[in-house]
């Protein structure tokens, strides 16, 4: 994408359903009720997109410091999308990009909080991810509603935050992907993990351990070369311990997008699109 057209995309950042030079992609702004304010999204549309027919979402997360517009269109994932829908390789889905701020996907208080972006202080950030938004996307867009065509997955903290909401949630999502995702047991101590009782609500090491995963198709990976490889590859080894449907993956990389190539992306889209 040029700078132009860049430019371009984030003067549009306050106009609801916007859409595009690419009549693929939407921007929005919706209302949320656990946040009492307005947020963004970003939401790709698969070729031939008929609102008469419903299609099963993807809930895609950015990372920390990051945010909706940039992983969508850094990672080109909808041009992916575009690609293997052509070639039958995954069924035409929704992804919706949700901003997120640097709330790690967190219920937070104004004493329980990382830095978020624009100034934000705490705020029900999972009760507006696993509740909000699909009900906003689901009245705006033509989005299944049932659990088997709703899927979440991110990168970093928001694969973090995609994995708690689903392990937290599992009625509510057919599969799951962490993908490098921010999990640290070194966090003990500090705003994320403050007490026991709040690591037992959002540590996935200790979240993996649910009775109630049984139904989730899971998806983990991360660079060997990630100081979050151990941990990834810890919970991996937790969620098959409890004989969960869990695929792990590696290879060389760190934590940057020299690891999250085309290749990769693929790989996720497959995963979440069979």
């Amino acid at each position: 994408m040029s700078a132009a057209r860049w430019l371009a995309a984030l003067l549009l950042a306050t106009v609801a359903s916007a859409s595009l030079a690419d009549p693929h992609y939407e921007k929005a702004v919706m209302h949320s009720a656990a946040l009492q304010r307005d947020m963004r999204l970003y939401v790709y549309l698969p070729p031939d997109y008929d609102p008469a027919k419903r299609y099963p979402v993807l809930y895609f997360l950015h990372g920390k410091g990051n945010n909706e517009y940039a992983l969508m269109n850094h990672l080109a994932l909808g041009d992916i999308a575009d690609d293997l829908i052509a070639a039958g390789e995954i069924k035409p889905l929704i992804i919706v990009a949700p901003q997120l701020d640097n709330s790690f996907g967190l219920n937070l208080n104004d004493n329980d909080h990382a830095p978020l972006a624009d100034g934000q202080g705490g705020g029900r950030y999972q009760d507006y991810l696993v509740q909000d938004v699909p009900a906003w996307v689901e009245q705006h867009w033509a989005a299944r509603s049932d659990r088997e065509g709703r899927m979440i997955g991110g990168i970093s903290m928001g694969g973090y935050a995609a994995l708690v909401a689903a392990f937290r949630y599992p009625e509510r999502y057919a599969r799951v992907g962490g993908h490098s995702a921010a999990v640290n047991p070194g966090y003990t101590g500090g705003w994320l993990y403050p007490l026991p009782t709040s690591r037992a609500e959002r540590d996935p090491l200790l979240l993996a351990e649910s009775p109630a995963l049984g139904g989730l198709k899971i998806w983990l990976d991360c660079g060997r070369d990630d100081p979050l490889f151990a941990t990834n590859q810890a919970l991996a080894g937790i969620l098959r311990k409890q004989k969960r449907d869990v695929q792990w993956s590696t290879g060389p990389g760190g934590h940057d997008s020299r690891y999250w190539t085309d290749a990769r992306l693929i790989e996720y889209l497959k995963f979440y699109g069979r």
